[in-house]
This record gives C-alpha cells, sequence and structure tokens, in this order.
C-alpha cells in the first residue's frame, strides 16, 4: 500500500481559470507560488487541478495573490514540446483547499 497525499501553501501566481471539460464537468485550475522560507530564491511554480464541484463563487475568490493551502494528490505530468523533446512537470490534482486570509510572506 502507498500513500499519494500532499498539502501545500503559497500564493496565487495568477488568477484562478474555470473551465470545462466536453462531457459539462467544470475543472478549477491555478498556479501556485510555493516559497521554501529557508531559501526563498528556490521558489517553486505548482500547477493545481481541481475537479471535485469547483465553483463560479469559488474561482471569483482564487485571484492572483491569493494565499491558500491546498491538499491532494501529487502527479507527474509528461508533456511533449513542439521539437518533440518530452518532459515531466509536477502538478496537484487537488481534494481540499482552505483560503487565508493574509498572503504567505517570503521572509515571516
Amino acid at each position: 500500500m502507498s500513500l499519494n497525499y500532499i498539502v501545500l501553501s503559497g500564493n496565487l501566481v495568477q488568477d484562478s481559470e474555470l473551465r470545462y471539460t466536453m462531457s459539462g464537468k467544470p475543472v478549477l485550475e491555478f498556479s501556485l507560488a510555493v516559497i521554501d522560507r529557508q531559501a526563498p530564491e528556490l521558489q517553486q511554480h505548482i500547477r493545481v487541478i481541481g475537479r471535485r464541484d469547483p465553483s463560479a463563487e469559488l474561482q471569483s475568490q482564487l485571484k492572483r495573490g491569493t494565499a491558500v493551502i491546498v491538499e491532494g494528490q501529487l502527479i507527474q505530468r509528461k508533456l511533449e514540446a513542439g521539437s518533440g523533446h518530452r518532459r515531466k512537470t509536477p502538478e496537484i490534482h487537488m481534494d481540499h483547499l482552505t483560503v487565508l486570509d493574509q498572503p504567505i510572506e517570503r521572509n515571516a
């Protein structure tokens, strides 16, 4: 048995986007800036995908700079560039989201 569950906190890099699949199911997407307080220059941007009942109300709260805690599964997404070069990038398939009151500071 293995456990794939991750909890990250950070600030949204840009406003979230709510789109719909071909079958009409909503999908919420945003990019999260995760800051290591010990080494702030190593900031990571992680793509977050929310497929569990995202709503337009939630999407309207998630603007650039909003601080959140994201819980979910870590997935390695395989991408292929136009030149045929393949790479992997991490993304979180979100199960739970908590919106915080204050942005997360680099040197807090």
